[in-house]
């Protein structure tokens, strides 16, 4: 196994019936990607959506993680459609061993996957392409010393504890971190 890659936990070992009809979904619903995010490097994602809300929370509980969003705001000439429910798994690591699982099962986007799987288990991707050893280290004797900052410690901490306590409030989240992004600029 390459050192790139390891187990994730939260992603669930498939029951050959799971793994099949997660393959239909996203033969059939569904998109796998390869993304080029620039110095952060590669990332896959796949992705679902749909306008029944129990088909997307089922794709969710079959792997075991993954975001989920709707949307209800469409432009006025598209007046009376449905909501639409996304569901979407990031991180090469988590989609990696979803697709090693499903692949037996794929047709339509069988090349796609086998293709995605082939090129991480090749090269490093994420933040392991910048990652040498020397980089890793620099990085962290770097974090630490900016911790041992009282003003740079307080201000982590206190933006900790207020994202944690509006996590779950999608409008006090989605205001404070539209605050946070304008006072970086």
């Amino acid at each position: 196994m390459k050192k790139w890659i390891d187990k994730k936990p939260e992603i669930n070992k498939l029951k050959s019936w799971e793994a099949s009809w997660l393959a239909g979904v996203i033969d059939g619903e569904g998109s796998i990607g390869l993304y080029d995010y620039g110095k952060e490097g590669r990332r896959v994602c796949v992705q679902m959506s749909n306008t029944n809300k129990e088909f997307v929370d089922k794709m969710r509980e079959v792997i075991g993680c993954g975001s989920q969003v709707n949307r209800s705001k469409w432009h006025k000439s598209h007046k009376g459609r449905k909501t639409m429910y996304m569901y979407s798994l990031k991180g090469s690591n988590r989609c990696y061993w979803v697709l090693k699982q499903i692949i037996p099962y794929l047709i339509i986007k069988k090349e796609k996957a086998l293709n995605i799987i082939k090129e991480l288990e090749e090269k490093p991707f994420g933040r392991w392409i910048n990652s040498t050893p020397e980089y890793r280290k620099l990085h962290s004797d770097r974090a630490k010393k900016q911790w041992q900052d009282p003003i740079i410690r307080a201000n982590r901490i206190e933006g900790l504890r207020e994202y944690y306590k509006n996590k779950f409030d999608p409008k006090k989240h989605s205001k404070i971190m539209k605050n946070i992004w304008k006072k970086k600029k």
